[in-house]
């Protein structure tokens, strides 16, 4: 038996080292090559001439999405197994619809043997399946043989729905099911009464179009729930429809297994709602505690420290809040975010009534490792004007959000307030507040500066911060 060649696009060599070993502890025999580029994964493909192929989702400078288009240009049968630390249910679906043939979870990479051999058992039964279909156009009688040896069900029918071939495969089914002997002649009707009436419309647009049908049907047949994969394939004499070749998949199992894995990604979802919402409420308890300290403190500014903090906490709790208010749970919609933001802490400082807001914000979604950074630094703008812009007690604050060029977005916080000092430069300032809004500016590599007319309106440039794979 031929070795098995398994090329594998793993940026992270010990999740490399890891899946071979379960491999090989499964008893599989094969060779292997790691690459973490565009370039030797090429390369690859032409020379080492690999029979599977292993994918991580994300690597610095390539993808395995990307990596999945190249291999289906040139060899759409190749399995092709996404092997992967976060899944989301969506995407999980949206591989297998761009030509993936299965995933494993790194976390469950016990399941990796598994994978690897149905996904080489289902290239060689499509390749029966191809050789029997083409076997079928040129001679029916002369590859009898072949179809015989297909796993699936195979059935040719005419304009009448009478069965005038079939294969060994079928004959078993209804010997296992209790359905009688196969016959040619008979209805397909009369020899599956488990189809529905309704599938003769299948057959008849077939015979009228002469377009092949791919359709994945469910069946209840002597009490066993089954779900079948149904190919309707036209044959052609003379450009016109004489027959249609019908074959049969089970496809039951796999089935199966794409519920457990939606199943699973679904309790994960909750899980992870689960801690945003901890975390949040974590959060709030810290605020509380902060606020009761804040009340045995007699010297005022060092109850300001305690307010402070209090707020940056909130700032961050209110985050967690909206991602587990949130349907997409790596993003959360940040204008709506800014809108309650700013409203909570005009309400906290007791402003409400006296301070306006005049916000302009575009609908835009940031991640959590971009919301955080962006949350605290807005907090501690807004703060500065409520509390140094106003000595009159009276005035107006703008946010404005927007998404720029190059993926950027510009936020700018200002007020018509007395204005921040000519004389004291912003970016140097001794004060917490301003130290940690430049520092927060560096952690998302963003630009800030300050306008000084009619009060002080500061200007944020910044993009998304890319999430870092940990696992």
């Amino acid at each position: 038996m031929q070795e098995l060649k398994i090329l594998i696009l793993e940026d992270y060599p010990p999740d490399a080292e890891l899946a071979k070993l379960e491999l090989e502890e499964d008893g599989l025999e094969f060779s292997s090559r790691v690459v973490d580029n565009e370039e030797d994964f090429l390369r690859e493909l032409d020379e080492f001439e690999p029979q599977l192929i292993l994918s991580d989702y994300k690597l610095p400078t390539f993808d395995g999405i990307s990596a999945l288009k190249l291999v289906r240009q040139s060899f759409p049968e190749k399995p092709f197994i996404f092997v992967s630390g976060t899944f989301g249910e969506d995407f999980a679906v949206e591989t297998l619809k761009k030509g993936a043939t299965d995933y494993v979870l790194k976390e469950n990479i016990s399941k990796l043997p598994f994978a690897v051999k149905r996904a080489l058992k289902e290239v060689e039964k499509t390749l029966k399946r191809e050789r029997a279909e083409k076997a079928l156009k040129n001679s029916e009688m002369q590859y009898r043989t072949t179809i015989n040896a297909l796993d699936d069900i195979l059935i040719v029918v005419d304009h009448h729905m009478q069965i005038i071939l079939f294969n060994q495969t079928f004959e078993r089914m209804k010997r296992e099911f209790g359905m009688g002997k196969a016959l040619k002649g008979q209805s397909m009707f009369e020899a599956l009464p488990f189809l529905p009436e309704n599938l003769k419309e299948d057959y008849l647009k077939i015979f009228e179009t002469g377009e092949t049908m791919i359709t994945e049907e469910y069946h209840v047949v002597s009490g066993v729930e089954m779900v079948e994969e149904v190919r309707k394939i036209p044959i052609f004499e003379d450009e016109e429809v004489v027959r249609i070749l019908t074959i049969i998949r089970d496809v039951t199992e796999r089935k199966n297994s794409e519920n457990r894995i939606k199943a699973s990604l679904n309790e994960k979802e909750a899980l992870l709602k689960e801690i945003h919402h901890r975390v949040k409420n974590n959060m709030q308890i810290i605020s509380s505690l902060l606020n009761l300290q804040a009340t045995q403190v007699k010297d005022e500014s060092d109850s300001d420290l305690f307010k402070a903090s209090q707020d940056r906490v909130r700032s961050m709790a209110l985050i967690h809040a909206k991602l587990y208010q949130s349907d997409d749970l790596s993003s959360i919609n940040f204008s709506e975010y800014i809108n309650s933001l700013a409203y909570s802490l005009l309400s906290s400082y007791d402003v409400s009534s006296s301070v306006k807001l005049n916000m302009d914000l575009e609908d835009i979604s940031l991640n959590i490792e971009t919301a955080i950074p962006c949350g605290l630094i807005l907090n501690e703008l807004l703060t500065n004007s409520i509390k140094h812009a106003f000595p009159n007690g009276e005035g107006e604050i703008f946010i404005n959000l927007k998404k720029g060029e190059d993926d950027k977005f510009k936020l700018i916080v200002g007020d018509n307030g007395v204005g921040f000092p000519e004389d004291l430069d912003f970016q140097k300032t001794e004060t917490l507040g301003m130290q940690l809004v430049m520092s927060l500016i560096n952690q998302i590599d963003g630009k800030i500066e300050i306008e000084r007319n009619d009060g002080s309106r500061f200007k944020l440039i910044f993009g998304k911060l890319e999430y870092e794979e940990r696992i």
